[in-house]
């Protein structure tokens, strides 16, 4: 994997939700008409930055209980080799997302870059207590899938899940649509690494 990665030129994306239809009602950062509108910016977008020979590293959350044809006639309409980094929408086995045509599934990715150990996940790093608890006294609700989060620690880590606006926090980079409404290039990524790595000293 290691020198077919090195030859490649590398993005990353997460929570693209193909046929949500909820998503469109419930995050007003998709302003679709139907799932089908947004299924069609989604690959437009997409191949319009990614080409038919690069790698994309896909961080869960791909379809919305797409059946298995459905998702895998989507999945080749989108340019380059798709690494599928398991979300918590990602149901049905690791077998059907091979099927569907992604090279390789896993729950966790990690590569080095420029001598920098980044590892990319669906799940960004453990809110701190005090957030869990404002979030708890707020909704009582706890933090869904919580126990699928690391507890911090100094290590860049390549994330989605949160649907957020914000591309950056501590050690940490959002590659969701909300955030770039876009798939996001490896350069582009090591460029907020450098940035933040000066801001972390």
């Amino acid at each position: 994997m290691g020198k077919y990665i090195k030859n490649k030129r590398i993005w990353a994306i997460s929570d693209t939700h193909f046929g949500h239809d909820n998503i469109i009602s419930k995050f007003i950062f998709r302003p679709f008409k139907s799932t089908e509108e947004m299924n069609e910016h989604l690959i437009s977008t997409w191949n319009k930055h990614v080409k038919p020979r690069d790698l994309v590293l896909v961080l869960g959350d791909v379809f919305w209980k797409h059946k298995t044809a459905k998702a895998e006639a989507l999945l080749q309409s989108l340019n380059g080799d798709k690494i599928l980094v398991l979300g918590n929408h990602d149901k049905g086995g690791i077998t059907r997302f091979y099927n569907m045509g992604f090279i390789f599934v896993c729950e966790e990715f990690r590569m080095r870059v420029e001598g920098i150990p980044l590892t990319f996940s669906h799940y960004p790093y453990r809110p701190s207590l005090w957030i869990q608890l404002k979030v708890f006294l707020k909704s009582f609700k706890k933090i869904r899938y919580l126990d699928r989060m690391p507890w911090f620690k100094k290590e860049w880590r390549i994330h989605g899940h949160t649907h957020s606006k914000s591309k950056t926090g501590p050690f940490q980079i959002h590659v969701g649509y909300e955030a770039w409404g876009r798939p996001v290039n490896l350069s582009e990524i090591m460029a907020l690494i450098k940035k933040g790595s000066k801001n972390e000293r």
